[in-house]
């Protein structure tokens, strides 16, 4: 829940953003990805007991004349007797000024 109001917040921050720079910069392209990922790691050589991870990847961006804006969110799921989740959601933009 902490997590959902940070995101929510940041998007907040960057829509208002473009709302006061919407002339100062020309999209070019946009582009996306999606992926989705299952392992097991009992299989192989060597019993681990660490059962199965699932994992879902969104990755986002858009290039601007004068910058670029990219993120990802990242999710896993482990099924082992700690079960526990692992959430990542970087944001990083470049700037270049003309």
């Amino acid at each position: 829940m902490k997590n959902k109001k940070y995101i929510n917040s940041l998007l907040a921050a960057c829509v208002l953003f473009s709302c006061f720079n919407g002339q100062a910069a020309e999209l070019k392209r946009v582009y996306g990805k999606l992926s989705f990922g299952y392992g097991d790691w009992n299989k192989g050589f060597v019993n681990v007991d660490r059962g199965e991870v699932w994992k879902a990847v969104a990755d986002f961006g858009a290039v601007f004349d004068r910058g670029e804006f990219a993120s990802f969110y990242e999710m896993n799921v482990l099924n082992h007797p700690v079960e526990g989740r692992n959430h990542v959601t970087p944001i990083s933009g470049t700037l270049s000024p003309n």
